[in-house]
């Protein structure tokens, strides 16, 4: 098996019998490597977003990697140089925002196109009567 398809076997394993949630973006962070630096918004820590964290963490190997959920808004392209000037102006930056989570959604960009699975929420949004 390939990496890839490792990934998408893997995806469609994690754990969604989770109740939807809110989750609050609040400012820009970044992964400072100068081979692939990355700039993102930063999640608000909640108990629902570390469980949704900890059900990746564990379908996912990630030995030599630590995880940190984010919202990826710089990657591709982005030399080490550009990224440098960016994060000059989006360190200081205010951001805020919210928005509800009743799926994750795997998103890559291959060679011949992108991929995209979704994997809904097991549990029903709870309703007022």
């Amino acid at each position: 098996m390939n990496l890839e398809n490792d990934i998408h076997v893997a995806f469609r394993k994690i754990d969604t019998n989770n109740s939807p949630f809110e989750i609050t973006l609040n400012g820009f962070g970044s992964f400072p490597n100068p081979k692939n630096p990355v700039l993102y918004v930063k999640p608000e820590e909640n108990e629902q977003l570390k469980d949704l964290q900890l059900k990746v963490k564990e379908i996912f190997s990630f030995k030599n990697y630590s995880f940190h959920p984010h919202v990826t808004v710089g990657y591709r392209d982005l030399t080490w140089e550009k990224y440098m000037e960016a994060w000059e102006v989006y360190r200081k930056k205010e951001f805020k925002t919210k928005f509800f989570v009743d799926k994750i959604i795997y998103f890559a960009t291959m060679e011949n196109g992108f991929l995209l699975q979704k994997r809904n929420s097991q549990k029903n949004k709870k309703t007022d009567l």
